[in-house]
């Protein structure tokens, strides 16, 4: 009987162990082929967070344009289909020249997407206060060349009038904007 156990609990653990291993490849996999995707459809993005939503859906942020060209702050919605990640939507908009805390918010059915530009160095966090008066916390994301951006994705809140708050390391409001909705779909 003990045999069986020990037989049984070895065959468990390379099974847990096997699992492990193809889901970490599985995932290297989606973010190869989603990477793929959006260099398939734009020309030159520079991938800042790819953030997936379950296990079938996935939001890109990136830039693309440069400094003499206009450059963009967009995303890219994604979705699995059984072997590879297809285009659903995209969204850009022009990356301001000013100063100033960012924010653009664009309605994908039931959720929402607000993200920006954080071109103060002292802002080190993000919190989004709804319409309807929940606080939540976006996510900052920086690129190699020390540009930081943010974005945060909401579910079943009203977001159309967020006001958006950056905040220093100690939580000192350094800068407080109401979220603009994009309308270039």
């Amino acid at each position: 009987m003990s045999k069986i156990k020990l037989i049984s609990g070895v065959f468990l653990i390379v099974s847990v162990i096997i699992g492990f291993i193809v889901t970490i490849k599985m995932l290297a996999d989606d973010l190869t082929q989603i990477e793929e995707q959006v260099h398939s459809l734009n020309q030159r993005p520079y991938i800042l967070h790819t953030e997936f939503i379950e296990n079938d859906h996935a939001i890109v942020f990136y830039q693309w344009g440069n400094i003499l060209h206009h450059r963009k702050l967009a995303f890219m919605e994604l979705e699995k289909t059984q072997f590879t990640w297809e285009f659903k939507s995209a969204h850009a908009t022009h990356i301001s020249r000013e100063d100033r805390l960012e924010a653009q918010l664009t309605e994908l059915g039931a959720k929402t997407v607000l993200r920006g530009r954080v071109d103060n160095a002292d802002i080190e966090d993000i919190t989004i206060l709804s319409t309807s008066g929940h606080t939540y916390s976006g996510t900052l994301i920086e690129d190699d060349y020390g540009r930081k951006y943010w974005f945060f994705i909401g579910e079943d809140d009203d977001f159309t009038e967020a006001t958006i708050t950056g905040l220093s390391k100690s939580g000192e409001v350094i800068e407080e904007i109401t979220a603009v909705k994009n309308i270039h779909r």
